[in-house]
């Protein structure tokens, strides 16, 4: 439900469907930042050297800007800390 909420407005959740304005998170838990075919990432997105673990997620999905100064992530975070363990939680079936 979270993820519908505040994910599903910018992000897919299916591995090939429709395109939106963010990249498909299907698959993103234990990926290489920046690394889907064929979105143009930001600057800061390419440069990172990360793999998306929930480590990684939840300060991420806190505060994107300040996680990751320069991303073009237009979104001011996901404040409760239920909130990200669920959308985490989430995004980690998506295999």
């Amino acid at each position: 439900a979270v993820f519908k909420r505040v994910c599903a407005t910018c992000h897919n959740a299916t591995v090939a469907g429709p395109r939106k304005l963010g990249p498909t998170l299907h698959g993103v838990v234990g990926r290489k930042v920046a690394s889907v075919e064929g979105f143009r990432y930001s600057t800061a997105k390419r440069d990172a050297n990360l793999v998306w673990t929930p480590d990684q997620l939840d300060p991420y999905l806190l505060n994107p800007r300040e996680f990751m100064p320069g991303t073009t992530m237009a979104y001011a975070g996901l404040k409760s800390d239920a909130d990200r363990k669920n959308v985490i939680a989430y995004l980690a079936t998506l295999k």
